[in-house]
């Protein structure tokens, strides 16, 4: 199809309805003016901002916001070979700038090549779910474009092979994949997040080393770097402290609510109430400190029961979780119980056997005192770590008792203190006033790793098995809300008639008696889910239904 050019500049290539065909916001297309050395429009835009906890709107000239977001003195139209874009999560990187340029790149760029060369514009992702993210946003364009996708020759599952010698691909980030290779343009997505899993750090430097190799053929060359910042190290932290000084290199540094309009204010504002420090990391593009603490102090001394060192049972209102962290001669030997309340998590005691390499703990006085506990508030199953666990097992099972391994990963121990760090934030946790694990929780450090991965760990070293058993149990409490054991032994009452309720159905969430004739989510003999729970969407259990019988549909109790 002929398409009539008067000036091919990206802008234009974007918005004509046979070519890219997209809305870009003003914010988007200041950028990407100032990386092609377009002039700026000369009216006013509109820029939410976001003060004293609220946010407006305000209008302000094109260069002003230049100005704001890069640092920069004055714009001066020219066009940049490097540029730097570091803006908070759901800034339209990957479908309003990463792509858009990769086809304008593509399709309306002239780049010269020798015989029997082909052109790569590689796109280097994080992960393979993120290549994926960005495969999409271009290879949707290009097919849909009544125009460009006659350019399109070969799709493949990573790569988009035009007609006119170049290449567009979506790889994970690896240097290896690039050695060789005539780049006029690379695109390096979240690359303040980029983890090898050979080397276990972050192969940026790597990556534009390689690239900067590939590019020397090409005077017009555009090196892409686009992310969310996040730890003050690495090359993203380096441009933004050092952007004054980068006279070759654009860099701009924006957050969400500027960038992308479409993102609510009250989605935001969620955001901001629930874990402010979140909310500047992810979305008011803002970097944090490769070291820094879990939690405030003062929102731990805030959730202390004063006084109270142990919460007596109470079987009948709440289903309690039993977690140890076993160890023997170095660190303690930790042992907490826990239940979901009312106001959030709590966490009713923890308790400490310290041992040596002379004097370790000794297994099976231990286990004898967590069997009567855990029995006590009517509870059949410790969980534990992974570590040391068939022994654990095996000394529990002496007793009678159950035990349930929880695997601790990097990702599966960010969310457990992740849990502890929102429910301290909102108020939502209860602690025992018990001066050992309150030291260890505000003592927790945050340490921000390669691949996006923070820490969580003892400051200096120090100890943490109390936090950590506290921290484990309050997660359990807010992801189950319920367990099976106390409707199994609920379930077995009831049918031996042993209860004045028996016959009746017993609701497997909150354990109350469903009254007759109203109506309730059947799942087996005498057992279902009552009303309440439906509309909260309550967990149910349907490991411990009985084997005979078939489950019953939406019903009446009777």
């Amino acid at each position: 199809m002929a398409i009539d050019r008067p000036t091919q500049d990206i802008i234009w290539a974007i918005r004509h309805p046979e070519l890219i065909n997209d809305d870009i916001s003003p914010q988007q297309e200041i950028c990407l003016r100032a990386l092609y050395g377009l002039p700026l429009s000369r009216g006013r835009i509109k820029t939410r901002v976001f003060k004293n906890g609220r946010f407006h709107w305000v209008q302000e000239g094109t260069g002003q916001w230049f100005r704001r977001a890069t640092g920069q003195a004055e714009y001066k139209a020219r066009q940049y070979h490097e540029a730097g874009f570091y803006l908070g999560a759901r800034s339209g990187k990957d479908d309003k700038l990463a792509s858009n340029i990769a086809i304008y790149e593509a399709c309306f760029r002239p780049h010269k090549l020798s015989r029997g060369e082909r052109a790569l514009i590689p796109v280097i992702a994080k992960d393979r779910k993120q290549a994926a993210i960005a495969y999409n946003f271009i290879c949707g364009k290009l097919t849909a474009s009544p125009a460009l996708k006659e350019l399109v020759g070969n799709l493949r599952a990573d790569e988009i092979e035009l007609t006119n010698n170049v290449t567009i691909a979506v790889w994970t980030c690896s240097f290896r994949t690039l050695r060789g290779s005539a780049i006029p343009c690379a695109i390096l997505d979240e690359l303040a997040v980029w983890f090898d899993e050979e080397t276990r750090a972050n192969p940026a430097t790597e990556v534009i080393r390689s690239v900067r190799r590939g590019m020397g053929m090409f005077p017009d060359h555009k090196l892409i770097k686009i992310s969310s910042p996040y730890a003050k190290t690495g090359p993203v932290w380096d441009d933004c402290t050092h952007r004054d000084e980068l006279k070759d290199v654009l860099v701009v540094n924006a957050p969400t609510w500027e960038m992308n309009p479409a993102f609510t204010d009250e989605a935001l504002l969620g955001e901001f109430r629930r874990d402010p420090a979140f909310f500047w990391r992810e979305f008011g593009a803002k970097f944090v400190d490769a070291v820094s603490p879990l939690v405030d102090p003062e929102k731990v001394d805030a959730a202390i029961a004063k006084g109270q060192v142990e919460r007596e049972p109470e079987v009948q209102r709440f289903h309690y979780h039993a977690v140890i962290d076993a160890a023997f001669r170095r660190d303690d030997f930790t042992f907490s119980m826990g239940h979901r309340g009312p106001n959030g998590a709590v966490v009713d005691f923890v308790r400490v056997w310290e041992g040596s390499r002379k004097s370790p703990v000794q297994m099976k006085d231990a286990m004898s005192e967590i069997t009567a506990t855990a029995r006590r508030y009517g509870v059949a199953m410790v969980v534990g770590d992974q570590f040391c666990s068939e022994p654990i097992r095996q000394a529990l099972a002496e007793q009678g008792m159950g035990f349930s391994e929880y695997i601790f990963t990097a990702n599966s121990k960010q969310q457990v203190f992740g849990t502890l760090r929102t429910l301290l934030m909102s108020g939502g946790l209860e602690l025992p006033d018990h001066p050992l694990t309150v030291e260890q929780i505000k003592s927790l450090e945050v340490t921000a790793g390669p691949g996006g991965t923070l820490r969580v760990q003892g400051q200096q070293g120090r100890k943490d098995d109390c936090a950590t058993v506290a921290a484990l149990v309050a997660h359990l409490a807010m992801e189950t809300g319920g367990g099976a054991e106390a409707w199994t032994e609920a379930f077995r009452t009831m049918s031996e008639g042993s209860t004045p309720e028996a016959g009746r159905t017993m609701c497997v969430d909150c354990g109350k008696t469903i009254p007759l004739n109203e109506e309730y989510a059947g799942l087996g003999p005498n057992l279902g889910q009552c009303r309440e729970c439906m509309k909260v969407g309550a967990p149910t259990y349907k490991a411990v239904l009985p084997q005979e019988g078939p489950p019953r549909s939406l019903g009446s109790a009777v």
